[in-house]
């Protein structure tokens, strides 16, 4: 059952998304680019915008499938344009929706572990001719402002660290699902099972940087920050706002280390990250 809504509403998705781009025309003010460089205007960033929304697709020569591309911009438009862009937002949620209960399915059918569960999805788009269609881009939501801002102004934020705390049980359950096994598997679902159940463990997610947009707003004390991977539509004003005329240049920093609770420079347990406190 889910194959066929699948199909229908990534049919429905790309139907509303045409819709979206036929209002879309001249005369409003709008800048846009593709990952980096000077910012379009006019009809050239009207075709970049269009492009933007449409990808849902990963690129010819793209093998790893964490790398989608950046378009960064923003356009006045009326209310209809912002209408028709919430209505693709909401196609968007609804199509993930059905991409969640389809893995449902496939993990409850054939009692498969998360990444088993992911293969088998794989499989299944590709036997229904969506191999090359990205669930991240698909997924990913058109950024709407309900106001008019001041100053619209993008920033990259470089690749951190996230940290959360979990018990030995907790990554004991979350090795058994990746699906992986082996020797080294089974030897560190042994270290998680001597350690005391209490002792507290940290996993650690490395995160990568990303754009964000910084915006202004009229009479408001204090910016707003919006990550963003597609250009940003607001309600047409009596005046263009302010931005930039370049994309920022990515880049990267290493952190300092927290000085409140150090970690162990060596993981416990290598295929989850996940390392000890050090007392």
């Amino acid at each position: 059952m889910e194959v066929s809504l699948l199909k229908d509403q990534l049919k429905t998705l790309n139907d509303s998304i045409l819709s979206l781009n036929e209002l879309l025309s001249a005369g409003q003010a709008c800048f846009a680019t593709k990952d980096s460089g000077e910012f379009k205007v006019g009809q050239e960033a009207i075709k970049v915008i269009k492009t933007a929304y449409a990808s849902l697709w990963y690129e010819e020569g793209v093998s790893d499938g964490r790398v989608t591309p950046i378009w960064l911009g923003a356009m006045a438009v009326d209310s209809d344009v912002l209408a028709a862009a919430a209505q693709v937002n909401r196609n968007k949620d609804q199509f993930q929706s059905t991409v969640i209960a389809a893995k449902k399915r496939l993990r409850d059918l054939h009692a498969q572990s998360v990444a088993g569960t992911d293969k088998s999805f794989r499989r299944l788009m590709n036997e229904i001719g969506l191999s090359r269609l990205s669930l991240r881009m698909a997924y990913r939501h058109i950024p709407l402002l309900e106001k008019t801002p001041e100053s619209i102004r993008f920033s990259f934020s470089s690749s951190g660290k996230s940290i959360t705390r979990i018990t030995p049980e907790q990554a004991l359950i979350e090795l058994h699902e990746t699906g992986f096994t082996g020797s080294h598997i089974d030897y560190q679902a042994t270290i998680l099972r001597k350690i005391h159940p209490d002792t507290p463990l940290a996993k650690i997610q490395h995160l990568a940087g990303y754009y964000k947009a910084n915006l202004k707003f009229e009479n408001e004390p204090f910016r707003k920050t919006l990550p963003t991977f597609l250009p940003i539509l607001y309600p047409a004003g009596e005046r263009e706002p302010d931005r930039q005329l370049e994309v920022p240049e990515a880049w990267s920093t290493i952190r300092n280390r927290r000085k409140d609770q150090k970690l162990c420079s060596i993981p416990l347990i290598p295929t989850l990250r996940i390392h000890t406190y050090l007392s």
